[in-house]
């Protein structure tokens, strides 16, 4: 088996393709003061409902510790609310604020620049070709999501 050059191997054009988008996407929410994990995380509650910390951090794939870190952020801002479990005492749950939907649906709209300008890169085709395939990296190498299972 003949190795990859360590510049030509796909981990690596993973890695520089993931540091060039995160750093785009960084500055165009940065300017909307929310950050990649609080923005998942608003979409996920307004989309699927409630969800405890812990909850969140297993489906995307966070420590638990930035989970909260980015719960309590946000409802310092007003975006989201804790309320008890109805059955489980100890639980605490979480859900969106109007605000909170509001600055989800802000960012959402700034992310889809971001994705328009791969788009004009890439073209759409690919993009979701690849979208698809990272997809199955993801499942695959990663396990089942909290949200899969």
């Amino acid at each position: 088996m003949t190795l990859p050059e360590w510049d030509e191997s796909l981990p690596y054009a993973l890695w520089r393709a993931h540091q060039v988008v995160q750093r785009v996407v960084t500055a165009e929410l940065e300017s909307a003061g929310v950050t990649i994990n609080q923005i998942g995380i608003l979409v996920h509650l307004d989309s699927e409902g409630p969800r405890s910390a812990s909850e969140l951090a297993r489906r995307f794939r966070i420590t638990p510790q930035s989970a909260s870190t980015a719960l309590q952020v946000m409802a310092a801002r007003g975006w989201v609310e804790a309320f008890p479990h109805p059955t489980h005492g100890r639980v605490v749950l979480h859900r969106p604020t109007e605000d909170g939907v509001e600055a989800a649906r802000d960012a959402q709209q700034r992310l889809a620049r971001v994705n328009a300008r791969l788009d004009e890169l890439l073209g759409e085709d690919l993009r979701a070709q690849l979208v698809e395939r990272l997809e199955v990296v993801d499942r695959t190498l990663g396990g089942p999501r909290d949200d899969e299972r």
